[in-house]
């Protein structure tokens, strides 16, 4: 296994030996791409709740391998840098790290803005509020920032703590695009709206309208997509701003998830390319055999 490849009756083997989350950290690979390899290789895998019921002593069923013909599918491979190599990436470590020891400060002044930052406040000072009195400073150069103008400075301080830290721990900043190694994710930080009843004189119904309320939330766009926590906000007994070692953790682990996922998918091109390699191969030598089976037949002749 030193090189990434391994039999397909032997995967089929340790398949239903190891759990699939075990199997894949001793290739370097997701439990995403280990199943697309087994599915790709005709290996059948454990049922829904199948080690469940193995640890309570159930009789399980293993499924035998199937037979396969195909001798580009014989041999799995898969393309890995070592033990667990695709998992660091300040990864993991460094995910549960933040949020369990690390804490953020949030500035009581900013005082030598980020240069995003300050880009954004100059935004968010210039554009009219719209809609619930909240200013949109979205933009491709600046944060994706929707609050009230009485909530600028605090929402400043807070993007400008992550993104001095986030450069700390080796991430990079470009455009309003958050890098960490070749990958990259986009924050957002919101303001939520609450409704106000208003009775009007001589009026016997009521109006309603909504108003910014001052709890800020931060999010990480696209983190909820794939099944990862976006969203950190306000709470009763905890404000946003001492929660960003928690927010840069997941930060962190959604860039992380988006490595895994362009691995996975770059080693599936290049077993991909592999195989078509060597099927073009095996034509040129079948084409090569017919060629010389028919000289052989005419000369015969």
């Amino acid at each position: 296994m030193n090189d990434g490849a391994i039999a397909r009756h032997q995967l089929h083997e340790k398949v239903w030996t190891t759990p699939i989350s075990r199997l894949a950290k001793e290739f370097g690979i997701s439990d995403l791409g280990l199943a697309k390899a087994c599915a790709k290789h005709q290996i059948p895998r454990p049922p829904r709740g199948y080690w469940a019921k193995k640890e309570r002593g159930k009789k399980v069923k293993k499924v035998p391998l199937p037979a396969c013909n195909d001798p580009l599918l014989q041999t799995v491979r898969f393309e890995y840098a070592g033990s667990g190599s695709t998992r660091r990436l300040n990864g993991s470590d460094t995910a549960a790290k933040h949020e369990e020891e690390g804490r953020i400060t949030v500035p009581e002044q900013l005082r030598s803005p980020h240069p995003l930052v300050a880009a954004t406040k100059r935004r968010l000072e210039y554009v009219k509020p719209g809609a619930h009195g909240i200013v949109d400073a979205s933009s491709h150069n600046t944060l994706s920032v929707l609050v009230s103008r009485k909530s600028i400075g605090r929402a400043m301080r807070i993007l400008d703590a992550v993104l001095k830290h986030w450069e700390s721990i080796g991430g990079t900043v470009e455009g309003n695009r958050l890098n960490l190694g070749k990958d990259s994710i986009s924050i957002a930080l919101t303001e939520k709206t609450e409704a106000v009843r208003e009775r009007r004189e001589s009026e016997t119904w009521q109006d309603v309208r909504r108003k910014p309320s001052s709890k800020l939330t931060l999010s990480v766009d696209g983190a909820r997509h794939w099944g990862l926590r976006s969203n950190w906000s306000d709470g009763k007994h905890r404000p946003l701003g001492d929660l960003l070692a928690s927010f840069v953790g997941g930060m962190i682990r959604h860039v992380e998830f988006l490595k895994q996922q362009r691995l996975d998918g770059e080693c599936e091109a290049r077993q991909k390319q592999r195989a078509k390699e060597a099927r073009e191969a095996r034509e040129r030598i079948e084409d090569a055999e017919a060629s010389r089976r028919k000289e052989l037949l005419a000369a015969v002749r």
